[in-house]
């Protein structure tokens, strides 16, 4: 179980800082992006093809990149069994990363500094895809150590977003749910936020939690992340769970990891449309 501290930090950060996040999302300010550092992989050994446009130019990436990429992958996959890697290969059917995509995570600093370790199928997330984005709508930011007490978080960061959820938690609790801790592991730009709530020393077990700011209630799913988006993405729940239906249903939706994002916009193109971005460099980071 995580530590007692995940309940409440320090006065400094409820009062302050985290009060202006949360006066942000009820004036309906859409989360921003997320930086830190990358690494690499990502990609598939279930047939599927390099992302179209790899070999021109302007992608940024080659065709022996992307197959170390598939590599690499191929390793993870080897390694891994059961059921959470049965999920990834259809999440990596359903989303194929992309080459230079993944982050490098020093989980052994992460987990102690959180209390817990995370449950196998966000790590192995955070290794193929990493800190980034679908669809220009749900975030995910780089999993971080906790800060010190009295230090703020970063903005926008799994701290930060765990502190909102613990909040709209003590506020709205599900009935009959009892006294559990919560952790971040996304936003979306409907200002929900996704966490796992910590219902067990085996992380493997958390169930998936959504706070839906529209309806200004919990709800709560019975699996792991990756098998979450699997069935976002398939529209195998009752309903969908976000404030939006972008990726309801869609089974062909994008990730883009924050650094490949970057680039794009670098060069004045929507990341997310491939065509000349008609605001680059209006707007400073």
């Amino acid at each position: 179980m995580v530590s007692g501290a995940l309940h409440g930090h320090s006065a400094l950060l409820r009062s302050s800082y985290d009060s202006c996040l949360l006066r942000d999302r009820r004036d309906g300010h859409r989360p921003g992006r997320f930086d830190r550092p990358v690494l690499q992989p990502s990609g598939s050994h279930l047939g599927l093809q390099p992302p179209a446009g790899l070999e021109e130019p302007g992608y940024g990436h080659g065709q022996q990149q992307w197959k170390d990429h598939v590599n690499r992958c191929n390793a993870l996959i080897s390694m891994r069994g059961g059921d959470a890697m049965s999920w990834m290969d259809t999440l990596r059917q359903l989303m194929p990363s992309h080459p230079g995509a993944g982050d490098a995570v020093d989980w052994t600093a992460v987990e102690h500094s959180w209390g817990t370790g995370f449950p196998r199928d966000y790590r192995d997330f955070i290794t193929l895809y990493g800190a980034g984005a679908i669809g220009d709508y749900l975030g995910f930011p780089l999993p971080e150590s906790r800060t010190a007490e009295g230090v703020e978080p970063t903005f926008q960061g799994m701290e930060a977003e765990t502190l909102n959820a613990l909040h709209f938690w003590e506020y709205k609790a599900p009935e009959g749910s009892g006294q559990s801790g919560l952790i971040a592991w996304g936003v979306d730009s409907s200002a929900d936020i996704l966490c796992w709530r910590v219902t067990d020393s085996d992380p493997d077990r958390w169930p998936v939690v959504v706070w839906n700011q529209d309806d200004g209630f919990w709800l709560e799913y019975p699996c792991g992340l990756v098998e979450f988006l699997c069935r976002v993405f398939r529209a195998e729940f009752d309903e969908c769970p976000l404030g939006s239906v972008n990726l309801w249903g869609n089974a062909s939706t994008r990730f883009l990891h924050r650094d490949e994002e970057a680039r794009l916009r670098s060069q004045g193109l929507d990341p997310w449309t491939g065509e000349p971005d008609p605001f680059a460099g209006m707007f400073s980071d």
